[in-house]
Parts: C-alpha cells; structure tokens; sequence
C-alpha cells in the first residue's frame, strides 16, 4: 500500500479542518476497513463534497487517487495548486470521449497496482435523491476486476444541500471481495445492491428554518437530468458522449480555465 506523502497528510488535515468547520458528520462502520489494507472505495455521489468528506474521513495511512470528470472545478487555477502542492493525485477522464474514458481507466490500473487506493463514483453524475442510486456505470469496476482488490463501500446521507452546520451521516459497509478476471457486471450489480440495501445510514435530522450561505451549487456546472432508467442497477454506456458533451462545455465556460 502506498504510503501518504508528508504533503498529501496536510493536505488531508487541512481539508478535514475545513469539512468540519462547515458541517456535521457523524461516521460510523469505521470497524470495517483495515487501515493496513489497499481498496478500490466505491462511494455514492450527492454532492461536489463527496471526494472531500471521503478525503477527509478515510484513514490517514491511505495515499488516494480520485477518478473524476475532467471538466470540473478542480481545474480552477487556486483548487488545482491545492492539489498539486498536496499530491492528490486526480485521473480525469472526459466522459463525453471513448477515448479519454479508457485512458482514464488503464491509468486508475496502473495507480492502484503502485499502491493507490482509488476513489471511485459508479453514478457518474450527483444524484439529489440521497435514498436511492443511479445506475451504475460498470466501466469504473475494471479497476477492481483487473487488480483483484477488495471493493469499500462507503455511502453519504445528506449532502444533497450544503450549507453550515448541516448533519451529515457517512457509513462505511463491509467491504467486497473482488478476484481477478471477476465479470463487470456482476461486482458492479453486487457493489450497488450491498450499497443501496446494507451500507446506506439512516437520514440525517436537519431542521434549520434559515440557511445562510447555501453552496449547494458553488462549483457545479450544470446538472444531468436524471436517467430514465433509474431503477437498472446498469447505465448504458454508449449514451454517456451525448450526455456530458454539453455539460462538460458549460462547465468549463462557469468556471473558465485553461485546458493544458
């Protein structure tokens, strides 16, 4: 397992002060990770907090890489020196692009054989409904698949809305054993059913009448309508160009950075 850089424990610890100061998080089912052990962490994806609290949460002996959308906001000039001065290591694929996507997964192969744990978020978009989840998208789970590594299951309650002080409830399930060669669709079926049915917490209490400061949106590019196939545990892949080569055009244009 890769050992956390002196930059990315900083990094973490400063990204955990920050999580903490803006919002409550109880966590619970910490018993079912080794600290010692490498993973693939599957999360659910509610919120541009997701990769954060996950960052902020997981155990300080993990060195993580996150796969993520590459036209995000973390590619604002200020958010991608964080990253790089804390060696967070992100493998962004254009979900709109054949091409990128396979790159994006050999690449997460390649991290998670050198001792990543890689975070990864099977929706491919947020979804607001906190209780249910999207299909998956099954190409995320050939990371698992090709190294054999167990899968941590980790689901969020509550990040639908962000604003300060909110609860939030994160619950780490048993994690799911993977063998090399295991078909895809199959450790993607039981990752989502293990998610939805024995990982997913309680809904957090929130009942502030006033929000001040609601950055639900602050770095959200526009939203994916949901899926019409919402109760598929399977997203079709072949959709996904036409559906995020909008998106990730308007999001570049909110958030205005340079492509390298």
């Amino acid at each position: 397992m890769k050992k956390p850089t002196i930059a990315y424990r900083i990094l973490k610890g400063f990204v955990n002060l920050l999580v903490s100061a803006l919002i409550k998080v109880n966590v619970t089912g910490r018993e079912n990770f080794d600290k010692k052990k490498q993973y693939i962490i599957v999360a659910n994806h509610t919120s541009w907090l997701d990769a954060l609290l996950l960052i902020a949460k997981l155990p300080g002996t993990y060195q993580v890489a996150l796969l993520a959308e590459a036209a995000s906001a973390y590619q604002m000039k200020l958010i991608k020196l964080l990253i790089e001065k804390g060696d967070l290591n992100i493998i962004g694929i254009d979900r709109a692009d054949q091409i990128s996507r396979m790159k994006g997964l050999r690449l997460s192969v390649k991290m998670a054989r050198e001792g990543y744990s890689v975070i990864i978020l099977p929706e491919g978009r947020i979804n607001p409904d906190d209780s249910n989840l999207y299909p998956f998208y099954t190409g995320v789970f050939f990371t698992a698949v090709q190294t054999g590594l167990e899968i941590l299951p980790v689901y969020m309650r509550g990040l639908s809305k962000i604003y300060f002080r909110r609860r939030i409830n994160m619950n780490f399930g048993t994690p799911i054993v993977v063998k090399k060669g295991d078909d895809i669709n199959e450790v993607a079926i039981r990752t989502y059913k293990h998610l939805l049915n024995n990982v997913q917490p309680e809904k957090p209490i929130n009942r502030r009448k006033k929000i001040k400061y609601d950055l639900t949106r602050a770095f959200l590019g526009d939203m994916a309508s949901p899926p019409d196939n919402t109760e598929q545990m399977i997203a079709d892949g072949r959709t996904s160009e036409n559906l995020f080569k909008t998106l990730n055009q308007s999001t570049k244009a909110k958030f205005v950075y340079e492509e390298e």
